[in-house]
């Protein structure tokens, strides 16, 4: 983080000056304020924010961007040197652990090319922890320490994709979203609370124009959206439900 930043930094008050800029974004690895789960070490991103406001002398506010897909180590699967079982990371349509392809994310590592499943409990509840912990310390420091030099905190936003970008990470067309056993249990769920009953499902999901198109499934637990062909379109789609 230092190392990038001094590259940076000498540049910061000609950017205010001549182009007017009054504001920063600082981003933070997870790895870089985690790196043994539970014991948080604020020292370098303090130094970044502190190297910031100083080289600009001035009133400049800051952005800051959380990326958890920077994950430390103990934060990986198992099957790359961390420490979590594969099933809390995003799985392919054929049910195993999602790996994007060689030079399909940046920087181009094992680990970045796995991505936790937003579905699952526990791998939500330690990214969630993770965010507020950043949050808190980060919104502390610069009211305790920073005001004077400071204009605003004007903006705090989780990364939570290979790309560094907020939304929910994105795969190759023919490898779907996320079929981790997670995801598919939760869809099940939602399924059962909009249709209430299997028959309404059935129902809703058999096309009256094509033959032997009936839906069947005995249970919200039948329904299985590994066996379609999620990238058709949603009409074709709709023709090649069966139960």
């Amino acid at each position: 983080m230092q190392v990038s930043w001094a590259k940076t930094l000498s540049n910061v008050t000609n950017a205010r000056d001549l182009y007017h800029c009054n504001a920063i974004e600082l981003r933070i690895n997870w790895r870089d304020y985690e790196a043994t789960q539970n014991a948080f070490v604020w020292t370098d991103i303090d130094a970044s924010v502190n190297n910031i406001l100083n080289t600009a002398r001035g009133n400049m506010n800051l952005m800051v961007r959380i990326n958890l897909q920077g994950k430390p180590n103990w934060a990986r699967p198992n099957t790359m040197g961390g420490s979590l079982t594969t099933d809390r990371f995003m799985a392919d349509q054929s049910g195993s652990m999602y790996v994007a392809p060689v030079g399909f994310v940046s920087p181009d590592v094992d680990y970045n090319r796995v991505g936790f499943s937003y579905a699952n409990d526990n791998s939500r509840s330690l990214m969630a922890t993770a965010y507020r912990n950043a949050i808190s310390h980060i919104t502390s420091y610069i009211r305790t320490n920073l005001a004077s030099r400071l204009g605003n905190l004007i903006e705090v936003t989780p990364v939570v994709n290979y790309f560094e970008e907020t939304e929910y990470p994105w795969m190759p067309v023919d490898r779907g979203v996320d079929y981790s056993s997670s995801a598919i249990s939760k869809f099940q769920a939602f399924l059962e609370r909009k249709y209430s009953t299997i028959g309404a499902l059935n129902s809703e999901w058999t096309h009256p124009d094509v033959p032997n198109n009936s839906a069947t499934f005995a249970s919200f637990s039948q329904v299985n959206p590994t066996a379609y062909n999620w990238n058709l379109d949603p009409a074709t789609v709709a023709l090649n439900i069966k139960g």
